[in-house]
C-alpha cells in the first residue's frame, strides 16, 4: 500500500487515554485494543512510554506559545505590505529562534 493511501490514526486522543488507563488498571492490551479501536502495537507503545498525546510527523522546534508569537510576527509583516517568501520565512524563523 502506498504511503498516500495508507489509513492513519482513526482513533481520538480521548479513546487512547481511556485505553491506556484501562491497561494500567489491569485490562489486557488485546481487550483494550478491541474495545477502543486502537492498534495493539500503538497501545503498547503508549503504555510503555507514558505518552498519551497523538503526534504524527516530525518533532516540532517551536513550543505552541513560540509558534503563536512567530505567526503574529509573520502577520505583522503581511499587514505592513511585505509579502514573505518561504525562504524569507525560514530566515525570520532562524532570527526568531536566535532571539530566544
Amino acid at each position: 500500500m502506498s504511503p498516500s493511501k495508507q489509513k492513519r490514526s482513526t482513533w481520538s486522543e480521548d479513546s487512547l487515554a481511556a485505553a491506556v488507563r484501562a491497561v494500567r488498571n489491569g485490562m489486557s492490551t488485546y481487550k483494550a485494543s478491541a474495545q477502543y479501536g486502537i492498534p495493539r502495537r500503538t497501545l503498547r507503545n503508549h503504555v510503555k512510554n507514558g505518552k498519551i498525546t497523538k503526534r504524527l510527523g516530525r518533532q516540532t522546534i517551536f513550543t505552541s506559545d513560540q509558534e503563536k508569537d512567530f505567526v503574529k510576527r509573520v502577520i505583522k509583516f503581511s499587514q505592513l505590505g511585505i509579502p514573505l517568501t518561504p525562504k524569507m520565512i525560514r530566515i525570520q524563523a532562524f532570527a526568531f529562534l536566535s532571539e530566544i
